[in-house]
């Protein structure tokens, strides 16, 4: 999720990444560490609106669609490829009133789990995958 909002924050800056460029870029890092035997198992994307750094004076980012859009199809590639070996679902992470949200009591930015966030995402990975 960094390579998608960092060019939009005001103090990390860069070129806006596409979902095509996210996807292929993930592609690349899976076939990587499959050449090495490796099992890989990827999260599916967890919501960020409502994160936002605030800097004196001014606010470093702000959540937009269009950033939504690119996060949300990355996460729809994670769900219909079978590049990966499995992938550990999150929507018991999202607000039930605003899907693009974590859940409040979950985080304290909106886009970083808190301790007991962390603990709910450790406990939903599927045994299997141990």
């Amino acid at each position: 999720i960094n390579d998608v909002i960092h060019p939009h924050s005001l103090t990390v800056g860069g070129t806006p990444i596409n979902a095509e460029e996210v996807i292929d870029r993930t592609k690349k890092a899976i076939a990587k560490c499959k050449e090495q035997g490796w099992e890989i198992y990827v999260s599916r994307k967890t919501p960020f609106k409502g994160f936002g750094k605030l800097l004196p004076g001014i606010r470093d980012f702000t959540w937009k669609q269009e950033i939504q859009d690119v996060v949300d199809a990355m996460d729809k590639w994670i769900a219909e490829s079978d590049e990966h070996d499995g992938q550990i679902i999150t929507d018991y992470l999202r607000d039930k009133k605003d899907r693009e949200t974590l859940r409040s009591e979950l985080t304290k930015d909106f886009i970083h789990y808190n301790t007991e966030g962390q603990q709910l995402f450790v406990d939903n990975i599927p045994e299997e995958y141990l």
